[in-house]
């Protein structure tokens, strides 16, 4: 008996939390359409990381981290606009650890970090890129040139660069 109320506390705080997870805000279609407005804050740098829509590590995530610190996971078609306090940060971007055995084992992180230097009231793009069994690399962008791509993308909720 007590086995069997174990396992049903068990999936039950399983089914929980999975139904939290399902619960989770996403921006709605006015953060989405002010993030692709790309206006500069004159506090913070902005910096908009995005993957485009290729064949190639569509279905993966992929994490970008930020000195030692997850920034921000996006996926195919997805962008995160992070805001950051003027300086020198050391970036790298590697496959998000999800069960998914592909990413488990087409990560970076023996890769040297892109080392980028942002000035308060910019905006900066880095977008992320699937290179099969070497991994995602990391590559800047020009404004001008990352803005269709990331028009057609949509806004995750996952930024956590604080």
């Amino acid at each position: 008996m007590k086995r069997l109320t174990f396992a049903s506390l068990m999936l039950l705080s399983v089914s929980v939390g999975a139904f939290d997870i399902s619960l989770k805000k996403s921006p709605g279609a006015a953060e989405d359409a002010a993030a692709k407005r790309f206006e500069p804050d004159p506090a913070v740098a902005r910096l908009y990381v995005f993957r485009d829509n290729a064949f190639l590590g569509r279905s993966g995530k992929s994490n970008l981290v930020i000195g030692n610190k997850i920034a921000a996971t996006t996926g195919a078609n997805e962008f995160a606009v992070i805001a950051l306090p003027a300086g020198a940060y050391e970036l790298t971007c590697v496959a998000s650890q999800s069960g998914n055995a592909l990413a488990s084992l087409a990560h970076n992180r023996t890769k040297a970090p892109l080392p980028l230097t942002v000035e308060a009231g910019k905006v900066y793009a880095i977008q992320q890129v699937f290179r099969g069994a070497r991994g995602f690399e990391l590559h800047p962008v020009e404004l001008d040139a990352a803005r269709p791509l990331i028009t057609k993308g949509k806004l995750v909720e996952d930024v956590r660069w604080k």
